[in-house]
């Protein structure tokens, strides 16, 4: 289940996404895989602690994952977990825990990146819609601007992303904050 995480997770975040239906506690699963190597323990500059899979494990857990039967689910829960952090996220991009929040995103950006892309490929313009409408502004200050740009695009384009309604109005806006900033330069 860990499988789905893209750049490491929290504990939160892993009992969010993995935890429903596990017979065994999360804290103490992460904890054994520690234990036995397979994941790793890292402190974040403010102290947070986020865990990691090696590449090779990353991708035996993928092989797994995907002969489960829970993929599906499991890619879901993931990606309603990173909408839940962007909503969460998007009001504090503005204020004055401004900095704390892009680090944050920071961190999670392979989450962000990995949940967009199986809301693309599942076409749930619902969670692609509010995923980026909400993250923009990390897109606007701390990522690649045009990664922004293509994503709000593509997802825009989404079968179920045509219908009218406050949700398609907010990532057009996000769209448009996006060109503004590519059309205005910087100032240092």
């Amino acid at each position: 289940r860990l499988a789905a995480f893209r750049g490491g997770w929290t504990l939160e975040s892993a009992e969010a996404v993995c935890g429903p239906g596990l017979t065994l506690d999360v804290v103490d699963g992460l904890s054994s895989l520690v234990d036995h190597s397979l994941v790793r323990q890292e402190q974040t500059s403010e102290g947070d602690v986020r865990f990691r899979m090696l590449e090779t494990i990353q991708e035996f857990a993928a092989e797994k994952l995907a002969g489960s039967g829970e993929l599906e689910a499991i890619c879901r829960r993931h990606a309603e977990h990173v909408r839940e952090l962007a909503e969460e996220a998007e009001s504090h991009l503005t204020g004055e825990n401004q900095a704390r929040w892009l680090e944050r995103l920071e961190h999670e950006h392979e989450n962000v990146r990995a949940a967009l892309d199986w809301a693309e490929s599942a076409h749930d313009a619902d969670i692609a819609l509010r995923t980026a409408a909400a993250i923009w502004r990390f897109w606007q200050l701390s990522a690649p601007l045009a990664e922004g740009r293509v994503r709000l695009e593509r997802i825009l384009a989404l079968p179920g992303a045509q219908a009218r309604g406050s949700l398609r109005v907010r990532a057009l806006g996000a769209l448009g904050g996006e060109g503004l900033v590519r059309q205005c330069p910087r100032t240092a």
